[in-house]
């Protein structure tokens, strides 16, 4: 098995102790245990491998930064598991975030609807895109550029992606 990339270590550390409280709901435990389950096997990529385009506006793109965003997030989060008994263990374990860093989550916006949600890791390693969900009328990988593009708008370099 490969070692994970310091980064990748340092995101999974923060969203794991989202529920590290004197008393977590059981709900949300077994929702991080499903959410880790699905991201075991995912793959850290270089911005500049990434297949896509910066599609979205920069404008159309938003720092989370309030808990309705939060839920909104949890919910295109909870989208990628089939089952709505694991969607509601995902969107538990989700909106419970509290922001701090090393990392933020992101929502792109279209016609007023989220599409797109993914969560920005910001550490002396670099910067990482990573836990993207997308609405289908949206890549993945065009989500991850144009948020990479915002960034580096506002000085940020992304260097890596994991999908």
């Amino acid at each position: 098995m490969d070692t994970l990339p310091a980064i990748v270590i340092a995101k999974n550390d923060w969203l794991h102790n989202q529920v590290e409280v004197e008393y977590p709901t059981k709900e949300s435990l077994k929702g991080r245990e499903l959410y880790f389950s699905r991201y075991n096997t995912s793959q850290v990529l270089s911005i500049d491998e990434v297949a896509g385009e910066a599609s979205l506006p920069a404008d159309s793109i938003y720092l989370v930064d309030f808990h309705r965003l939060t839920v909104m997030f949890s919910l295109l989060q909870a989208k990628l598991w089939p089952s709505q008994d694991d969607q509601d263990l995902i969107l538990e374990f989700l909106s419970q975030i509290i922001y701090s860093e090393p990392c933020e989550l992101y929502l792109a916006f279209a016609d007023g609807a989220p599409i797109g949600a993914g969560l920005v890791t910001q550490t002396e390693q670099g910067c990482l895109i990573s836990d993207i969900s997308c609405e289908s009328s949206l890549s993945s990988g065009d989500f991850a550029v144009s948020l990479a593009t915002k960034l580096g708008e506002q000085g940020v370099q992304v260097t890596d992606v994991e999908i």
